[in-house]
């Protein structure tokens, strides 16, 4: 692009209209283009440079931009701005633009669903005392590792809390595997509401042991005598970091008066609701 003359200008965009400045202090513009039914792409990413032409004056703009990130930006604006007048066209950029966004978000919901469906079979089957499969048991780990999947599990474990004794001594131990590695990625992606949702469900679950532990196999206790007669899921986890944290206390106690807060102020704006709809009536 060497034998092209080029001159320094100071670009205003306004509508679907381009001054162009001589300079940033210049207070009257030295040109206009308008921008109706102009065509915008990107011509040369290495030199910052991107390509305007215009049917009205049959003329063609090569424009350069200071760095990649106002090259992207200057031309999606250009796009929007050639077809201001043209609302069929306006419609189409905005649903190309939204597109992407609107697919992440399906891809997202997809995903999240399987890992729901996925750790509640593997803790459902914990629970009943069935035996999980070894490849299961290590997907569930892998799941539990990523932000999405410790979401999931404190929400599975929460949900069945009604179920918290388990009298398989193997899937007890698979449980307190599984809730190590929820602990540690809670305290590494600092997810403190599902930490401590987790440090709650470790006071919850938990396996007979002694004499209770007979009783529960034969169905003659309601899930094992209390006190030294269970062993909770807590006793075997309370060496994990995130016991230890300053930084992971304070955070779990600012996330539980926040939660407090947001309880609150949902109720505060049921009552105020309720006394509208009386007041209407």
């Amino acid at each position: 692009m060497s034998n092209l003359i080029q001159q320094r200008r100071w670009f205003v965009l306004v509508g679907n209209q381009l001054f162009y400045f001589k300079s940033h202090d210049d207070t009257e513009p030295r040109g206009t283009l308008l921008l109706d039914g102009c065509s915008v792409r990107i011509y040369s990413q290495e030199e910052l440079c991107f390509q305007l032409v215009a049917p009205a004056s049959n003329k063609i703009y090569f424009l350069f931009a200071q760095n990649e990130t106002l090259l992207d930006e200057w031309v999606s604006a250009v796009a929007d701005a050639s077809v201001m007048g043209n609302p069929h066209e306006q419609q189409l950029r905005i649903q190309k633009r939204e597109a992407p966004a609107v697919n992440e978000r399906e891809r997202k919901a997809k995903a999240r669903s399987r890992t729901y469906q996925f750790l509640e079979k593997t803790v459902v089957t914990l629970l009943n005392g069935d035996p999980v499969q070894e490849h299961e048991f290590t997907h569930a780990r892998k799941l539990v590792k990523t932000d999405v999947g410790v979401q999931v599990f404190a929400q599975v474990l929460n949900f069945h809390r009604h179920k918290s004794v388990l009298t398989n001594e193997v899937n007890f131990k698979n449980l307190v595997n599984l809730m190590r590695v929820a602990l540690l990625t809670s305290y590494e992606v600092a997810d403190f509401h599902a930490a401590r949702s987790l440090m709650n469900m470790c006071n919850t679950y938990y396996t007979p042991i002694g004499s209770a532990k007979n009783e529960a196999s034969s169905g003659a206790s309601n899930g094992g005598g209390d006190g030294g007669d269970r062993q909770y899921v807590m006793a075997l986890v309370r060496d994990h970091k995130i016991w230890m944290s300053l930084w992971a206390w304070d955070n779990i106690f600012y996330e539980a008066m926040s939660s407090e807060r947001r309880k609150h102020a949902d109720n505060d704006r049921l009552v105020v609701q309720q006394q509208q709809q009386q007041q209407q009536q």
